[in-house]
């Protein structure tokens, strides 16, 4: 049985990093549309009364943690599969 958990093992470390590449590249598609979010609408910082940069940090802060941690990618892709499905169906 030594050569299945080998292989179990093996599998469990691939889904994991893809799983965190994947969603490390969907946060980072996430801070590009901020970027164009907030030259097309400046209002959304004024709303919040915030500065503009503190936008452009969030989604990239989640990448850096999605890329490093399993479990906060696995959160994050949950919730962004739960938006899409939400807005789109």
């Amino acid at each position: 049985m030594n050569w299945f958990e080998s292989f179990l093992q093996g599998l469990w470390k691939g889904l994991t990093t893809t799983l965190r590449r994947f969603v490390a590249l969907l946060m980072v598609l996430f801070f590009l549309g901020t970027l164009y979010g907030l030259y097309a609408v400046p209002k959304l910082a004024l709303y919040f009364n915030t500065p503009d940069w503190v936008f452009l940090l969030i989604p990239l802060v989640l990448a850096v943690l999605a890329y490093l941690s399993t479990v906060i990618a696995s959160v994050l892709f949950i919730i962004l599969l739960a938006l899409i499905l939400f807005v789109f169906v």
